[in-house]
């Protein structure tokens, strides 16, 4: 039952690719890898993200 639980709230966050898609819509000005990072980890502190994941999207 532990594993379900698990499962369904994994499945309830956003993947890194839809965080940094999200964040991308918002922006009108190209944003570097490192700015998307910085962004994402202040508006998401309990995920961790680097500036090497936001580079390859």
């Amino acid at each position: 039952m532990t594993h379900c639980r698990q499962a369904s709230t994994a499945a309830a966050k956003p993947t890194l690719v839809e965080l940094i898609r999200g964040h991308l819509e918002q922006e009108s000005d190209p944003r570097s890898a490192a700015e998307i990072a910085i962004a994402l980890t202040q508006a998401h502190p309990d995920r961790s993200v680097n500036s090497v994941a936001a580079a390859a999207v």
